[in-house]
């Protein structure tokens, strides 16, 4: 089931989950995009990610919370930095590092609770190479603090961004 607005050339790479009310989830018909180089002793590096987008209003939080209640899944706040901070990364700011640190001072990160020092830890074992290990690396860290082997994204805004988070999070 795709929507209407999903971008074209996609519906192969994507399954959409119609919540009603203009809502959807995207969710993979395969159970893990693994990075090969990452570490394989964190399970959330290597999972499939869930992202939850749709129009403001429409139950996605509730079904973040829903989601983020099921002991292998762990959804945090609505991030926004994938693609703010991806405007970045296709400029002059390519460096992973910085990257890293610009997402571990970003206000809705900063929501989420998560000490940045467990984060920089994660990232020196993983070593991420490309922004959306950086991205997963974060995701994952959080994921990993409370104990779940996957993790997720609920922004509703990124359903204007599918492309990009198929191009970053294949098979998701």
């Amino acid at each position: 089931n795709t929507p209407a607005n999903a971008p074209k050339g996609h519906a192969r790479q994507l399954r959409f989950i119609s919540l009603g009310f203009g809502s959807s989830m995207m969710v993979s018909p395969e159970s893990s995009s693994a990075v090969p180089h990452l570490s394989a002793g964190i399970p959330a590096l290597n999972c499939t990610p869930v992202f939850i987008v749709g129009c403001s209003r429409s139950g996605t939080t509730l079904l973040r919370l829903m989601l983020d209640s099921h002991p292998s899944l762990a959804i945090p706040d609505e991030s926004h930095f994938i693609t703010e901070l991806h405007r970045g990364w296709l400029g002059a700011r390519r460096s992973p590092a910085s990257t890293l640190e610009r997402v571990l001072v970003h206000s809705r990160f900063l929501r989420w609770g998560l000490d940045p020092a467990e984060v920089r830890r994660m990232a020196a074992v993983t070593r991420p190479s490309s922004y959306g290990e950086v991205m997963r690396t974060v995701f994952a860290a959080y994921a990993a603090t409370r104990g779940k082997p996957r993790w997720g994204d609920k922004t509703p805004s990124y359903i204007a961004h599918i492309p990009l988070l198929a191009e970053l999070f294949p098979g998701a």
